[in-house]
């Protein structure tokens, strides 16, 4: 018998995560609930945003999941040297 793909095994295929400007993105996770007919619209996805200036900074955490129509995004405030972990659910 075969097995089933993943079996918590987490993440199997590449991901890419791309950014600019002086905002770092560290330690990005999602948490997907694999009971739903499309686990895709039901994530969370989340990000450390670090503002490593010494400006306050105001901006947009934007992504999408390739070869779906998921798309997802979240205004972000962050004071100088400030470290915030912020989550985003996709829009639906």
């Amino acid at each position: 018998m075969m097995t089933v793909p993943d079996r918590n095994t987490g993440i199997i295929q590449d991901v890419y995560i791309d950014w600019t400007g002086p905002v770092d993105i560290r330690h990005p996770f999602i948490i997907t609930d694999l009971r739903c007919p499309k686990p895709a619209r039901h994530t969370r996805y989340f990000a450390e945003l670090v503002n490593v200036g010494d400006s306050p900074l105001r901006g947009l955490l934007r992504g999408n999941v390739v070869g779906t129509d998921v798309h997802f995004e979240q205004e972000v405030e962050l004071s100088p040297n400030q470290t915030t972990l912020v989550r985003v659910d996709p829009n639906r």
